[in-house]
């Protein structure tokens, strides 16, 4: 894991600590549905992709733009109270 991604990863686990009290709770949907916002993803245009789609009439080329995004590898819990995980699954 580079540099950038330890402090990408810090600074969500900080952001985690500080948006939730100690009676709020959360779940892997919230973190899924955190995770895929477009302010995480941070998708950058890096080519084109070239496709050759050949049928019975001959072949065509159709182009797409290749993307890269920045996802995160973990998920980080911070929370007061040893066993008191806000995160519902994981504290069961």
């Amino acid at each position: 894991m580079t540099s950038l991604n330890l402090r990408r990863l810090a600074a969500a686990a900080a952001t985690f600590s500080l948006s939730f009290t100690a009676a709020a709770a959360i779940n892997s949907a919230a973190i899924v549905s955190s995770t895929l916002s477009p302010q995480c993803l941070e998708y950058k245009v890096v080519g084109i992709c070239y496709w050759l789609l050949c049928g019975p009439h001959g072949c065509k080329v159709k182009t797409s733009v290749k993307v890269r995004h920045y996802v995160p590898d973990a998920v980080v819990s911070s929370y007061a109270n040893t066993g008191s995980n806000p995160w519902t699954e994981v504290s069961a």
